[in-house]
């Protein structure tokens, strides 16, 4: 007897621990897929279109398939729109916020509207979503175009993209971008090793780009802090770091610390290009020789300096610097 009821409670344990499992996963899966059907509506900011949706992964991982999925977001007069012919979401059962996020077909992205217009591709994606208190995207992405209007597609083999929003008005950005290829008449050659930046924008982002919005971000301490740069391209190789803002002029204010390795091949090769004279070629590499003396591990470290509606490189004009908008 004994053990016919340590049998039968044994069961009834057993029977209600998968019940409320189930239960959850349910819950939790139909909550998400309810999230998701709202952000199909027209007045939702940003908007989640899809042509179906399938649910998977019971009972351990929460899952979703969306196909033909758009997503979009004010850009200006325009939008921002990102569309995928397959989107996978997945996340564990017991940490439905840890989601996981892959494009296996890839993705177009167009912003268009009277911020700078761009559009391009990528052809596969993943990555993950991070939950609050810091909500985080951190996308890879592979054989990346874009595609200025102006000018030629610039293409990278390699990507990543990681956004968080630390707090309020604080959003740090890294981009990072491998193995480049612009066009044959590109400064420095078709080819780039790299180039990539961690950012830390404060202030109310200027999502719309339109001139309340500037004007609203520079009073509320919008600039933008630039942890760290790096660009290898051709005979250009430089780091850089330091904060840029708008003065009230809403002009670019601010500088930045450069660090330049090998700045005199990068000089010839502007001069080689006829966009330096000889003498001013001389000039340069004479000043790089100095900076150089000042600086670390080979690299010359100059400031690059705007201020007074003027940039200036070691205290040398480059060029004059124009309001950003119309904002006064």
């Amino acid at each position: 007897m004994n053990k016919a009821r340590l049998l039968t409670a044994t069961f009834l344990v057993l029977f209600a621990a998968v019940g409320s499992w189930t239960a959850w996963w349910f819950f939790i899966s139909s909550y998400t897929g309810r999230l998701a059907m709202a952000a199909q509506a027209e007045e939702s900011r940003p908007r989640l279109q899809f042509a179906e949706v399938e649910r998977f992964g019971f009972p351990l991982t929460i899952g979703f398939r969306f196909k033909d999925v758009v997503a979009t977001n004010g850009w200006g007069d325009g939008e921002a729109r990102i569309s995928a012919p397959l989107a996978v979401m997945t996340a564990p059962a017991w940490r439905p916020r840890q989601t996981r996020i892959v494009l296996p077909n890839g993705l177009n992205y167009r912003l268009a509207g009277d911020g700078p217009p761009l559009a391009g591709t990528a052809r596969y994606g993943e990555g993950t979503a991070g939950p609050a208190p810091v909500p985080t995207v951190d996308l890879e992405l592979t054989d990346v175009t874009l595609k200025p209007p102006t000018s030629a597609p610039v293409e990278a083999k390699r990507g990543r993209i990681v956004w968080r929003a630390q707090a309020k008005d604080l959003q740090g950005v890294d981009l990072y971008f491998a193995d480049i290829s612009l066009s044959d008449a590109a400064l420095f050659g078709p080819n780039a090793k790299k180039a990539e930046a961690s950012l830390l924008l404060h202030g109310p982002l200027p999502r719309r780009g339109g001139a309340d919005e500037i004007r609203a971000w520079r009073e509320n301490g919008g600039k933008v802090e630039v942890a760290a740069a790096a660009v290898q391209w051709g005979a250009l190789d430089l780091t850089a770091a330091g904060t840029v803002g708008l003065d009230a002029a809403y002009r670019l204010a601010g500088g930045l610390d450069l660090r330049i390795a090998g700045g005199d091949k990068a000089v010839a090769h502007i001069e080689k290009r006829g966009m330096l004279t000889e003498e001013g070629a001389a000039a340069a590499k004479t000043l790089l020789s100095f900076a150089a003396l000042g600086g670390s591990g080979g690299r010359a470290q100059t400031p690059l300096v705007f201020a007074d509606g003027k940039a200036t490189l070691a205290g040398f004009p480059l060029a004059k610097l124009t309001p950003v908008c119309a904002c006064r």
